[in-house]
């Protein structure tokens, strides 16, 4: 996945441009949703107790956050897209590329399996079979091959990146998610569950009750 035309300084400045975008989007989008809108989310994950959102650290009030821009609600819009359509932004400026690719975003669950030879790591992407070049400064520094994380990536140019918030996924929190996703779908986990909208909900909850979020800051490499 090796691009020779491409240098170290060309992938990163490029990367550092679309995850200040990136973050820009992030918090604007948030305001297109209510408060309640957003206690809903947190309650749908565990983060509500006497319609007061508790948790335990930021990483879990992200994935509320994450519920609250990114997910489909039968009933209306995304706060993404609102947002989107009350944006003006110049054609082909990295602002206009990244939301469009944030609207499009898709949730994945891959593997990390070894860095990127320009910058970043190389994942695998555990159900739809295929490889990816992931661009993230802080996974490139800290997280060790092997290691399974879920969450939205945004595709960009080459690469892809995070969206958002993004879940270590270890077997407990798998099992977790997985029996109380197939319970409600009353079918087992397989490739087509990666398009349930239920399913980040389901992991999101899971890494909150096993406690995984307070560890979101991954080991270097042995």
């Amino acid at each position: 996945m090796t691009d020779t035309a491409m240098t170290r300084r060309d992938v990163v400045t490029n990367y550092r441009a679309a995850r200040e975008a990136i973050c820009q989007h992030l918090n604007a989008a948030v305001k297109f949703a209510s408060g309640k809108a957003i206690k809903d989310a947190a309650r749908r994950i565990g983060l509500l107790s006497n319609r007061i959102i508790v948790a335990d650290c930021f990483s879990e009030m992200a994935l509320a956050f994450d519920l609250v821009v990114f997910g489909a609600r039968a009933d209306r819009s995304r706060a993404i897209d609102r947002y989107a359509r009350a944006s003006r932004f110049p054609a082909g400026s990295i602002e206009a590329t990244v939301l469009a690719a944030m609207q499009a975003s898709t949730f994945h669950i891959v593997q990390v399996k070894e860095r990127h030879d320009i910058a970043g790591i190389i994942v695998d992407d555990v159900f739809r079979q295929n490889e990816l070049w992931l661009m993230d400064e802080g996974f490139e520094a800290t997280v060790r091959n092997g290691v399974v994380l879920a969450g939205r990536l945004v595709r960009l140019d080459r690469y892809c990146t995070t969206a958002g918030a993004t879940v270590p996924l270890d077997r407990d929190v798998f099992q977790d998610a997985f029996y109380s996703l197939a319970a409600a779908r009353h079918q087992e986990f397989g490739a087509a569950t990666l398009d349930d909208p239920r399913l980040p909900e389901a992991i999101y909850a899971a890494a909150i009750r096993t406690g995984a979020m307070n560890s979101i800051a991954f080991g270097g490499e042995q």
